[in-house]
């Protein structure tokens, strides 16, 4: 029963917070943010202590005995609303990501911009207070706007419940501008990374707030992807804010649901790998200061490409009652067995365990270094090519000594190392979509350690369409960094289709 409610709960109506009535307030750091001005909105006091808060929705900023007033007097961004809308003015104005401040109207930098000139939260233009009169009321959602979802176009069902009032959103009415195709944000807090809480605020301010989503332990992405049947027959872009494992957790969920049209995604990488994001062209980690228009501009001129999606189904007899038993898994990035799946392993129970106090790729990388060390001072995987039996389209193939068989579908494996491309050139192509898998071995833990720093190269196999592996002991083995220890089986890995991806322009 519990997981049936928790099934409904995930495929349910997007929620709405009511931002009208509070601000959601973030505590003021005025190193790493630009999304809120510079002085309280309430006494007009120079906010330079870590004691001030700002809306991450609105941008209003306020020191900490002037909140309550804050809340009571200055509205915050309209989620939504049944009315054209209008520009929404915030007091201060805010650089943009190449440090200018200039005034709309008159082309003119502000002077002193803690003293009441004003930004409008939804087109992001700073204006002085004198040229106020000379723009209109009407606010057209400025540069990104087709990437935002206008409030006005949210149709809600408000309902009443024991704890209060609750909002859901039920439809959107598509605002009738060519090639409006939202952005729909979707983050992973328990990436690698500790950026997520930032990328949220940021997006929350450049986007209308409900447009962000949250997934994790309790929130599977079906609630967040509910966006992609609100607004068809639009196309709904997607931002994955996580490592290799959240993507093709989301990338599975699309595949599930059946959603048309297919979104299309796009990728910040939030893991300690994140091998797709490297890719797709879209960085190996998050800059020092993440700047949001700038994710916007090179998502608005990335390519569309497609990726290919590979079935791995397991086949193994039960011994009791002679039943073959057959489970499908998805492959989008790579498949390895050995020593490589045994090290993620090892990282991913550290990774959950209670002990396991603060998300960081710094110490993420720590825990790889250490099951490294360990599989190279006592190795588990020798003699690997002999606990399973390898089929590259009908031919069996002999393996020469190895601890680790990699299946490659895209460039880059282990943190950015590009297998297929190392070594001597033998005439053959790599392609993300080009429905041939790569297949290559790895003879150590000491030789990934060598190929990361490019100074040494993997045992290349060979490329195929359909792969057979007769694992004949139990062994180690992971799918896009999401690893267990496999018993006894027949896996086969086949093409099952492709999915829409966005590949960063350079």
């Amino acid at each position: 029963i519990i997981n049936i409610i928790k099934h409904l709960l995930d495929e349910g109506p997007v929620p709405i917070r009511d931002f009208n009535k509070n601000h959601n307030w973030q505590q003021w750091l005025p190193v790493t943010h630009k999304t809120h001005a510079r002085f309280c909105a309430v006494c007009d006091s120079l906010l330079i202590t870590t004691s001030s808060f700002y809306c991450d929705c609105c941008g209003v900023s306020a020191d900490k005995p002037c909140i309550k007033k804050a809340d009571s007097e200055i509205k915050c961004k309209a989620i939504t609303q049944n009315k054209e809308l209008d520009h929404h003015w915030v007091k201060g104005t805010i650089a943009s990501d190449d440090g200018s401040e200039e005034c709309t109207i008159c082309n003119n930098e502000f002077t002193d911009p803690w003293k009441g000139d004003l930004h409008c939260c939804w087109c992001h233009r700073n204006i002085h207070d004198t040229c106020l009169p000379k723009i209109s009321n009407a606010c057209d959602l400025g540069y990104y706007r087709l990437m935002i979802v206008p409030p006005n176009s949210i149709i809600p069902n408000k309902t009443r419940t024991r704890v209060g009032r609750k909002q859901t959103l039920i439809s959107i009415n598509p605002p009738e501008w060519p090639g409006w195709s939202p952005l729909i944000i979707i983050a992973n807090k328990k990436s690698g990374s500790s950026d997520a809480d930032e990328l949220l605020s940021l997006f929350r301010f450049i986007l209308n707030p409900i447009q962000v989503m949250v997934i994790g332990k309790n929130s599977t992405p079906k609630q967040a992807l509910q966006w992609v049947k609100l607004v068809s027959p639009n196309v709904c872009r997607i931002l994955i804010a996580g490592g290799d494992g959240t993507v093709a957790w989301v990338l599975n969920t699309i595949r599930e649901m059946d959603l048309k049209p297919e979104p299309l995604v796009t990728v910040f990488p939030l893991g300690t790998g994140n091998d797709l994001s490297r890719s797709l062209g879209w960085g190996a980690e998050p800059p020092d200061i993440i700047q949001p228009e700038s994710i916007l501009r090179k998502i608005q001129y990335a390519d569309t490409v497609c990726l290919d999606r590979w079935d791995v189904d397991f086949t193994k007899n039960s011994r009791l009652t002679s039943t073959i038993y057959t489970q499908t898994k998805v492959m989008y990035n790579y498949l390895s067995i050995g020593v490589d799946a045994e090290v993620t392993l090892g990282f991913h129970k550290a990774r959950e365990s209670k002990f396991y106090l603060m998300s960081s790729r710094l110490i993420n990388k720590f825990l790889y270094l250490f099951y490294g060390t360990q599989q190279v001072v006592a190795p588990t995987n020798k003699g690997l090519e002999q606990k399973l039996e390898l089929i590259l389209d009908g031919k069996v193939v002999k393996l020469p000594p190895v601890e680790s068989i990699v299946l490659l579908n895209i460039k880059c494996w282990g943190a950015g190392v590009k297998l297929w491309d190392m070594g001597d050139a033998d005439g053959t192509i790599q392609s993300p979509s080009d429905g041939l898998i790569e297949i290559l071995g790895i003879t150590s833990s000491f030789h990934i350690a060598q190929l990361q720093v490019g100074l040494s190269q993997p045992l290349k196999i060979g490329q195929a369409n359909t792969v057979e592996i007769k694992l004949l002991n139990p062994t180690p083995i992971q799918i896009d960094g999401e690893p267990w220890i496999q018993t006894p089986a027949n896996i086969k890995i086949s093409l099952s289709g492709q999915v829409k991806v966005l590949k960063a322009t350079t």
